[in-house]
C-alpha cells in the first residue's frame, strides 16, 4: 500500500480531484496533509468555503490535536455563512450557479499570476442542496467541469455523498465524471501498533494517471 504522499506527488496542475465521504466520515486528516504538501512544494492555498463548513473542519481538527496554523495563513473565500477563519478575500451570497461564477472568477482568477495553487473546495454538498432544479446543478456542475481547463492549479472537491444522493442523486455521477481523479474515504480498522488512533482509508477510484488508479492509502 502506497503513503498519501505519493499520491499527492502524481497529481498534476489542471486535476480535479473529488474527494467522496460518507457523513459520518470527514477526511480531515486529508485536508491536513493535503495542505502540508502544498506548503512543502511551495504551492499557494486557496480554500472555498461553502456555508461555514471550514469552521467545522477547523474545530474537529483541533479536537483531534492535528496543527490547524495553515488555516491563518490561508485565502478564503466564503461562499454564504459567516465564520471568519483564514485571510477572507472575498465573500459571495449563494446565488444562481452562472451569477455566482461570474463574481468568484473576479476574486479567485487574479490569485493564479504566480506558481501552482491548491484549490480545495468545502461544502459543496450544501451548495448543491440550494440548487433548486436539475437545470442548476447541470449549470454548478459545468461550472466545476471548467476548472479543470486551468493548468495553474489543482482543484480539490470535498463533498458528503449521503446527503447529495439523498437529495439529488444524479450530481455524483455527473461529478465523477468531470473529475480526473477520484478518491473514496472510509473508516479503517486500528492497527495494534495505533491503539487509539483510527485509520481513514482512501481508494483511488478513478485516475487519468494509470498509475494511481486502483491503489489505496491509508492516514493515521
Amino acid at each position: 500500500m502506497v503513503v498519501g504522499r505519493e499520491i499527492l506527488d502524481h497529481l498534476k496542475p489542471g486535476e480535479t480531484v473529488l474527494i467522496k465521504r460518507t457523513s459520518i466520515v470527514e477526511p480531515i486528516m486529508l485536508l491536513s496533509e493535503i495542505a502540508q504538501w502544498a506548503k512543502e512544494r511551495g504551492y499557494q492555498i486557496v480554500i472555498s468555503d461553502i456555508m461555514d463548513t471550514l469552521h467545522r473542519y477547523k474545530v474537529h481538527m483541533e479536537l483531534a490535536g492535528l496543527n490547524t496554523a495553515f488555516i491563518n495563513d490561508t485565502k478564503v473565500i466564503k461562499i454564504g455563512g459567516s465564520s471568519k477563519n483564514g485571510q477572507v478575500i472575498g465573500k459571495l451570497d449563494i446565488s444562481e450557479p452562472m451569477v455566482q461564477a461570474h463574481k468568484f472568477k473576479k476574486i479567485y482568477e487574479p490569485l493564479l499570476d504566480g506558481g501552482v495553487t491548491v484549490h480545495i473546495i468545502l461544502g459543496l454538498a450544501k451548495l448543491l442542496l440550494h440548487d433548486e432544479s436539475i437545470k442548476n446543478v447541470l449549470e454548478r456542475v459545468h461550472i466545476l467541469s471548467t476548472l479543470g481547463d486551468n493548468k495553474r492549479h489543482i482543484v480539490f472537491l470535498f463533498i458528503d455523498v449521503d446527503i447529495v444522493e439523498r437529495s439529488i442523486p444524479v450530481a455524483i455521477p455527473l461529478l465523477e465524471e468531470v473529475a480526473s481523479t477520484v478518491i473514496e474515504v472510509n473508516v479503517g480498522k486500528r492497527e495494534k501498533s495505533n491503539i487509539g488512533k483510527l485509520a481513514y482509508k482512501f481508494a483511488i477510484l478513478k485516475s487519468v494517471n494509470n498509475e494511481l488508479s486502483g491503489l489505496e492509502f491509508t492516514l493515521i
